[in-house]
C-alpha cells in the first residue's frame, strides 16, 4: 500500500509569499514543508500558511507551525495560518493553540 505524501509550494503575490500544503504533513514530511516555510519567511514581509489541503497533520506539523510562528516574529515577517478543516484544526485546540496562533479562515486577498 503507498502512502501519500506532501506536496508543498510557495506561491508569490506582491509582498506576501503563501505556503500551500497538500497530503500529509508528518514526521517523514515535515523537512520538505519546513524547506517551504523558511523560503517563504525570507522572500516577502507576509507569510500564510495554508492548511486547507492536507488530510493528516500529526504532532511533528503543529510544531512545525509553532516555530514558523516564532522565527516569523524575530525576522519581523507577518504570520498566519489558514484555517484548515475541522479533523486538521483540533489538534491546535485541544493543544490551546487557537490564542497562540493568527488563524485566519481564508488567505489574505
Amino acid at each position: 500500500m503507498t502512502r501519500p505524501g506532501l506536496t508543498a509550494t510557495v506561491e508569490d503575490a506582491p509582498g506576501l509569499a503563501s505556503v500551500v500544503l497538500a497530503d500529509e504533513l508528518d514526521i517523514r514530511s515535515e523537512p520538505q514543508a519546513r524547506a517551504a516555510l523558511e523560503q517563504a519567511l525570507t522572500q516577502a514581509p507576509s507569510a500564510v500558511l495554508d492548511l486547507r489541503g492536507p488530510e493528516f497533520i500529526d504532532s511533528s506539523g503543529i510544531k512545525l507551525v509553532l516555530v514558523a510562528r516564532r522565527r516569523a516574529a524575530e525576522q519581523g515577517v507577518a504570520f498566519s495560518v489558514v484555517r484548515g478543516a475541522a479533523h486538521i484544526h483540533r489538534p491546535f485546540s485541544s493543544a490551546g493553540l487557537d490564542d497562540r496562533l493568527p488563524f485566519v479562515d481564508g488567505p489574505p486577498t
